[in-house]
């Protein structure tokens, strides 16, 4: 039952993605809506034990988050800033969208996959270890996306000026706080 927590935490980022330009409040009619998605979903899952089912509920959440953090970026202005932002939504949702592909594969042709890693032994059994790269990927994608919501948040809270969206070794990205000349944030 691994899938279920999956439409939970896409929830909570599509709720901060639509809560993302807001000073203060709660938008209760928000939080109410994907609390009986969750529900509807979770009900639907348990009833049926349908995968196609939870990999379309799962798949419509990242299209509304993938579009939400489209529609963010391009309301920032043109600039340095604004590139960094979409550059990292690139690698966040290629790296997600490449885990969702593993994920589907795997579903698709388990029991080959099975063979070919038999087949080749170890180490290289690992290349074809689908259901490995469905977690490794989302979960760059997933940590790739929560570094968008923070640069974004930090833009719409006016201390984007603070931070630069940088690439360890040129691949993975991370936060980087500018300190100025006495070492402060």
């Amino acid at each position: 039952m691994d899938e279920l927590p999956m439409i939970y935490a896409t929830s909570i980022s599509m709720y901060c993605l639509f809560e993302m330009n807001k000073r203060a409040g709660m938008d209760w009619k928000l939080l109410g809506l994907l609390v009986l998605y969750c529900t509807f979903v979770t009900v639907a899952y348990l009833l049926t034990h349908e995968p196609v089912f939870h990999q379309v509920a799962y798949a419509l959440q990242m299209f509304i988050v993938l579009g939400r953090s489209v529609h963010l970026v391009r309301s920032i202005p043109q600039g340095p800033y604004r590139r960094s932002l979409a550059k990292l939504a690139t690698f966040s949702s290629l790296t997600f969208a490449g885990g969702f592909v593993m994920w589907n594969l795997d579903n698709a042709f388990c029991s080959q996959l099975q063979s070919a890693r038999h087949s080749v032994g170890l180490p290289l059994a690992a290349v074809f270890q689908f259901h490995g790269w469905w977690h490794v990927l989302t979960s760059l994608g997933c940590y790739g996306f929560i570094l968008l919501n923070q640069a974004m948040r930090l833009y719409f809270l006016g201390r984007h000026h603070k931070f630069s969206i940088c690439y360890y070794r040129g691949l993975l990205p991370y936060l980087h706080h500018n300190l100025d000349d006495k070492g402060f944030l």
